[in-house]
């Protein structure tokens, strides 16, 4: 078989395959990861306010509500809002991932805190006079989330062997 430079860069070929895979990690489970950290966190705060006060048992069905509410209506809304943002972040780390050749945690994370910020501005902002928004605080912890378990994703992938260009060992 002939090694050609369109054979390497097809999009068969291993990098590539990385390239797309890390931006579909990003784009397809970022947003699934931040609705569910924000269910946690909507039932940790449920929680704390004394909503489930009966026992183990109320405290029980308070999470898995929480968690199967949050996953009924905040998943369509999530991919809505988020998969645009996350894809975003997903290429910029396969790009940075290509160019330097690792990956630190800082670069999604920096990526998704400077896009959660602007959603949550967006979203009323934290400067608000309400003295708990839910809101902004929601959509910075969803990004950042899902941002955390994707690059914990992308670093589990194998990584290819670099192809060499033709006439070099």
């Amino acid at each position: 078989m002939k090694d050609t430079a369109s054979s390497r860069l097809s999009p068969s070929s291993s990098p590539a395959k990385r390239f797309l895979g890390i931006v579909a990690v990003f784009a397809l489970l970022g947003p699934a990861v931040g609705t569910l950290s924000v269910s946690m966190v909507l039932a940790m705060a449920a929680l704390s306010a004394g909503l489930a006060e009966a026992g183990l048992l109320a405290q029980g069905k308070i999470v898995l509500g929480s968690l199967l509410l949050g996953s009924v209506f905040g998943l369509p809304l999530a991919y809505l809002i988020g998969a645009v943002p996350a894809a975003a972040v997903g290429l910029a780390v396969a790009l940075w991932e290509r160019w330097r050749g690792s990956l630190p945690l800082g670069v999604p994370l920096g990526l998704a805190l400077v896009l959660g910020l602007l959603a949550a501005s967006r979203a009323g902002g934290f400067g608000t006079t309400d003295p708990a928004p839910a809101a902004p605080l929601g959509l910075l912890i969803a990004y950042l989330a899902g941002a955390l378990v994707c690059w914990l994703v992308v670093r589990s992938m194998p990584t290819p062997p670099d192809n060499p260009a033709p006439g070099r060992p």
